[in-house]
């Protein structure tokens, strides 16, 4: 994936995300397809909140480019450019 996905998705979302595609034991090219999407589509989703407190935020934060009152609560997620390429791999 872009960065576009890691500033506005914590990698416990993105576990969740991959955890809940996958329960149904599904493993071919199709969820592959619905992950990706749904992976590109909740980033972007949190890319819009600006109550989100994304991983972009947090380390802009703790980079010092945040006005000083936002590196106290930082929040907002980071339009970018976010594509995804989810693989299913089954050892034969």
């Amino acid at each position: 994936a872009t960065d576009g996905l890691f500033d506005n998705l914590w990698e416990e979302q993105l576990l969740e995300l991959v955890e809940e595609a996958l329960e149904d034991g599904r493993q071919d090219a199709d969820v592959a397809e619905e992950l990706a999407l749904m992976l590109a589509t909740v980033s972007h989703d949190n890319a819009l909140d600006r109550n989100f407190r994304s991983p972009w935020a947090v380390e802009a934060a703790a980079a010092g480019v945040l006005p000083a009152m936002e590196r106290m609560m930082p929040k907002g997620g980071k339009l970018d450019d976010c594509t995804v390429v989810v693989g299913i791999v089954q050892a034969v």
